[in-house]
């Protein structure tokens, strides 16, 4: 079966004026199953208008947003690289956001922005008070944040980015402080005591492990979702634990979710 979609987009920052028109007849490896696409597209003045017909598709409207944004993507990171296609002196680093989504067979319109809906409505428990003070102070904090909204907004990387969010906290616990100094086992048994983890909840997705070392994988949304729940649970348990006075966080109180 076939499906057809229109998509809407702006490339960041915007003042760059990215403008290309091309045409991508492919095929790619996706999860479970041999899925062919074309996508039709457009860059005028940053702004992407595309379409795309995809078979045997498997996923949401997420996954689809994913799937073009990482095709895109790299038709501009190509363009942002050739210093002699811009002004013989520059490079640019150029980032694409996906902004909307018609089914031209469902009639269905979809917003994404950078958004991901990772609870339930009313289902996310509350920060503490002083969140926004301790992600200005506590420079693994502030790390941890980048990382998460990274891992937002480049799907691709979102394995990555949210493992090292995580490490960001973790190396909060390290014994010796030097910059230099990698994570020990002791110091991933300091974090995951003190936050009251289980190694597991960290290294559910070997994905991680593979987009760390240069190989791509593509990753469905519910599996993104997961990791993206991962970090942001470990980042909130953090958080807490500096508003509790750095002291360890109980179990009861503080469910894993």
């Amino acid at each position: 079966m076939i499906e057809k979609f229109t998509l809407s987009g702006v490339v960041h920052p915007q003042r760059a004026c990215f403008g290309v028109d091309s045409e991508i007849p492919d095929s790619i490896t996706w999860n479970n199953g041999e899925q062919f696409y074309k996508i039709n597209y457009s860059f005028k003045a940053s702004v992407l208008t595309a379409s795309l017909e995809i078979e045997n598709r498997t996923g949401n409207y997420w996954d689809i947003r994913n799937l073009v944004k990482s095709i895109l993507q790299k038709q501009i990171d190509a363009r942002g690289f050739d210093v002699n296609r811009i002004n013989q002196t520059s490079v640019l680093g150029l980032d694409l956001e996906i902004v909307s989504l018609v089914a031209l067979d469902k009639g269905e319109h979809f917003d994404f922005l950078d958004i991901e809906h990772i609870f339930e409505k009313g289902k996310a428990p509350q920060l503490p008070d002083n969140f926004r003070v301790h992600a200005i102070q506590n420079d693994s904090l502030s790390l941890a944040l980048a990382c998460f909204r990274e891992a937002i907004r480049q799907p691709d990387e979102t394995a990555y980015l949210y493992y090292r969010a995580i490490e960001a906290i973790a190396s909060e616990f390290r014994k010796d402080k030097s910059p230099q100094v990698k994570l020990g086992k002791a110091d991933w048994d300091t974090f995951r005591d003190a936050l009251n983890l289980d190694r597991d909840t960290i290294d559910r997705y070997e994905a991680q492990g593979i987009v760390r070392h240069g190989r791509m994988i593509f990753q469905t949304w519910e599996e993104r979702k997961d990791q993206l729940l991962i970090a942001w649970n470990i980042i909130y348990r953090f958080g807490m634990y500096l508003e509790n006075g750095q002291t360890k966080l109980s179990l009861e109180v503080y469910k894993l979710f």
